[in-house]
């Protein structure tokens, strides 16, 4: 046999290539060729190397494409808890009312949206009773206003807030505050605050 030949019948030997016929004669040639034996029994160890090496480099690969989800879902995970983090100051347990304001003062009582409510796509504002005065809501994020409008009319009953219209989209908590535009009526109304969800499913805080 020639060598390269002989390597090319090893190689259709072990990916089962060979006729019945041929098969035959190379079993009949390894029986006495020690040569043959010998250069089979490397070709074996080589193929058994090289698969153990791509099960290896397979392996590799896995391990690496898990690291980088579970850095992903790490990294998503503190997005979440970014978005959604609790702010002591603009909390109550039932109420939508202003906190911490003069007892002299009327308030802006809302009855929607309720604290801790899931808001999707259109956000309702609805008071208990209408304010005979130019109104301001302001919505933040977890760091700055998305939403502010100065310009309610007075004895504005509903109001429905497209979540489209925010500065930032993204899932999380969102705090808001509705008061009087002018200063003057300020110093009759508290401000009522609150907070609500977007995408309250996504919550890492289990407190609401």
């Amino acid at each position: 046999m020639q060598e390269e030949t002989k390597l090319q019948l090893i190689q259709r030997y072990f990916s089962q290539d060979l006729s019945k016929k041929e098969l035959q004669i190379f079993l009949q040639k390894m029986k006495t060729d020690k040569n043959l034996q010998r250069e089979v029994e490397e070709y074996k160890k080589m193929k058994e190397l090289a698969t153990h090496l791509d099960h290896l480099d397979k392996f590799k690969r896995a391990v690496n494409i898990f690291k980088r989800k579970q850095e992903k879902m790490e990294h998503k995970r503190a997005e979440l808890e970014m978005y959604y983090a609790p702010k002591l100051a603009w909390r109550t347990k039932s109420s939508t009312n202003s906190l911490e304001e003069k007892e002299d003062k009327l308030p802006i009582v809302v009855k929607s949206p309720k604290n801790g409510a899931d808001c999707q796509g259109i956000v309702p504002f609805v008071l208990h009773d209408a304010i005979a005065c130019t109104l301001e809501l302001i919505v933040s994020d977890y760091e700055k206003i998305v939403y502010q409008n100065s310009h309610i009319q007075p004895n504005t009953i509903t109001l429905d807030i497209e979540t489209a219209a925010f500065s930032t989209q993204h899932p999380g908590r969102y705090r808001w505050s509705l008061k009087p535009s002018d200063r003057k009526d300020g110093r009759k109304y508290k401000a009522a605050k609150g907070f609500f969800f977007i995408q309250k499913d996504l919550n890492p805080f289990a407190e609401e």
